[in-house]
């Protein structure tokens, strides 16, 4: 099972970019912090983890004006690792595709739960309901008495 969730603030605000197709893409990188144990002056240590992410499509482009710089978020997909090979040496890096979003604060710092999957985005982009096909007529119930059954 491939599937990730951080939770952490931006590092700085996501770039929108778009491919020669016209597709959106949305890049940025969020850090996570992780508190453990005392060191020997009794502070507790804290851990920092970035994690670089990605979007595409209708997800990217409507979220794209959130994702400022300090957001607090909430990040749920798969990783992905990305290669290129840079003045003779090969790079790598592990990216988070998302597909879920939930907003823990809003942009002036009020707590928020807000969610937004492409589940919930599909659905605010459906066709309107006039423009949906009508079912087909009903039919009538099929006759399951005991006197058709050969037993």
């Amino acid at each position: 099972m491939n599937q990730w969730t951080v939770c952490g603030n931006l590092t700085q605000t996501a770039e929108l970019r778009y491919t020669g197709n016209g597709v959106p893409i949305l890049n940025g990188c969020i850090a996570c912090n992780e508190y453990g144990s005392k060191d020997d002056t009794g502070k507790t240590r804290k851990y920092t983890e970035f994690v670089h992410f990605v979007m595409f499509g209708q997800l990217a482009e409507s979220q794209a004006r959130h994702f400022q710089k300090g957001r607090l978020l909430m990040l749920r997909g798969r990783a992905h690792t990305e290669r290129w090979e840079q003045d003779g040496q090969k790079h790598y890096r592990i990216k988070l595709l998302v597909g879920d979003i939930e907003y823990l604060h809003s942009a002036n710092g009020e707590e928020n739960r807000e969610k937004t999957s492409w589940g919930s985005l599909r659905d605010r982009f459906a066709p309107p309901e006039d423009d949906i096909a009508a079912p087909e007529e009903e039919k009538p119930p099929l006759d399951n008495t005991d006197d058709d059954l050969p037993f």
